[in-house]
Formats: C-alpha cells, sequence, structure tokens
C-alpha cells in the first residue's frame, strides 16, 4: 500500500509540473515512513515470489486449459472491483446515518475480499480449470467484492464511520498490493502458468497480471482513502475559542 501511495504521490507531482493541477499533499504520513514501509512491503513480496516460485518449480508439469495469469486478474479485477464499485454508486443508501453492528459487517467483509482473491491465487487453485470452477471462482469474487465496497462506500444497510472505513481500505489493500507486487517481482513461471495475452511469455504475463493489480490499487483505492479523509475531517466538531470582551 505505501509503494502505491509513494506512486500517486510522484503522479501528483508530475501534474503540478506540468501544469495541469493536482492537489498539494497536506499532512498525512512523513515520506521517511512512506518510504521505509515501502520498503518492507517490497522485501516481503519478493520472498512470497520467491516462495510461489519454488513451489511451482517442484511441481511444474503440463496442464491441459491452462489460464493466462493477466488474463484471469482482468477478470478477478472486474468483478471484485470494477463491477462492485459500479454497483454501489448507481444504488447509494437512503439512510446514510451510523447503526450498530455496521464495524462488524465491514470487519467481515475486509476479510473476506482479500482472503477470497488471495485465495484464486494458490497454486492448487490453478489446477481446477473447469467451467464449474470458473464460476465459483467469480461467482465468490464478485459477492464479497460486493459485500466490502458497498460498507466502504457506504452504500449499505448500516453505514461505518469514515475512520473504520479508511482503516478497511488500508487491510484489504495491503494485502492486494503485496500480490501485486509478489506477481511483478517474479522471475521464473508461476504453477499452472502458459503463454500468455498477446504473445507475451509466462512470466511477462504474470508481471502484467500484478502491475495491472497495482494500477487498480492507486486509481480506485487511493482517491477512496482521500475521500473518506475528507469526510473525517468534515464530521470533526469545530472548536472556536472567543477572547473574552472587555466591559465598558
Amino acid at each position: 500500500m505505501a509503494c502505491c501511495v509513494l506512486v500517486a504521490m510522484i503522479v501528483a507531482r508530475l501534474r503540478q509540473l506540468l501544469g495541469l493541477g493536482g492537489p498539494t499533499r497536506k499532512g498525512g504520513p512523513s515520506l521517511v515512513l512512506l518510504l521505509g514501509l515501502a520498503a518492507v512491503e517490497l522485501g516481503i513480496a519478493w520472498a512470497i515470489a520467491r516462495g510461489l516460485t519454488e513451489n511451482a518449480g517442484m511441481s511444474m508439469h503440463p496442464m491441459a486449459g491452462e489460464t493466462s495469469h493477466l488474463a484471469l486478474m482482468l477478470q478477478l479485477m472486474l468483478l471484485g472491483v470494477g463491477v462492485p464499485v459500479l454497483l454501489a454508486r448507481l444504488f447509494p443508501a437512503r439512510d446514510r446515518s451510523y447503526r450498530p453492528g455496521a464495524r462488524r459487517q465491514l470487519f467481515a467483509a475486509t476479510l473476506a475480499a482479500p482472503t477470497v482473491l488471495w485465495f484464486w491465487h494458490l497454486p492448487a487453485a490453478h489446477d481446477h480449470t473447469g467451467s464449474a470452477w470458473q464460476i465459483v471462482r467469480g461467482g465468490t469474487v464478485l459477492v464479497t467484492g460486493v459485500a466490502f465496497w458497498r460498507c466502504v462506500l457506504g452504500a449499505g444497510r448500516r453505514v461505518a464511520p469514515p475512520a473504520a472505513r479508511q482503516i478497511a481500505v488500508i487491510v484489504a489493500g495491503q494485502a492486494n498490493a503485496l500480490l501485486g507486487l509478489a506477481l511483478l517481482l517474479t522471475t521464473d513461471p508461476l504453477h499452472g502458468g502458459g503463454d500468455g495475452l498477446w504473445g507475451l511469455s509466462a512470466v511477462a504475463d504474470q508481471r502484467a497480471a500484478g502491475a495491472l493489480m497495482l494500477v487498480v490499487e492507486i486509481g480506485v483505492m487511493v482517491p477512496v482513502l482521500a475521500s473518506l479523509n475528507a469526510q473525517r475531517q468534515a464530521a470533526r466538531p469545530q472548536v472556536t475559542l472567543r477572547m473574552p470582551q472587555p466591559h465598558h
């Protein structure tokens, strides 16, 4: 997540330098903290990438119906982010007041969405390529994605406070960012990997899948975090201090 925030900051800075506008960064984590967190993220992602490719190397064998990792990621991002965000925007909640149970619902959705996404990237999940498994995969990603984004965007019956929704986006975004970085840093084909889309090699295809996930992370989750932060700031009570007036 820190890597995505840093990229977003660089893009915003470039927009300013090119005269295309872009807000200036006020408050938030310091640049040193973000760089430190980004270094930790890259280290963990590299370890995950090594683990995935080492396991794949021990069990690599030709498979029928091998799926491009990029094609799979396109499907997962569409079902897990694109469609849920669109539905949440088209059908907003009529009553956006906070209600009991909203935090529990948000917590459950925050755990479910990344867990399902990670599950379908496990080597064992790639062994099942039948149409029934594809339906189950698409359905689980869509259901958990809709549940998560309805909670985050306040489209459900229960709306959690902006601060709680910010934490949920950071937690889910961190899980997704680690997976995207791991795919981007791979140097060997993953289990079940074949030739990718548009003639890409297996490694280039899975790296493109990781890059796609990070692009979605920057393009969707970073603006959502900024919007939730603005809501949180607006909800804070404004305290004004007045000096006592002298009596005449």
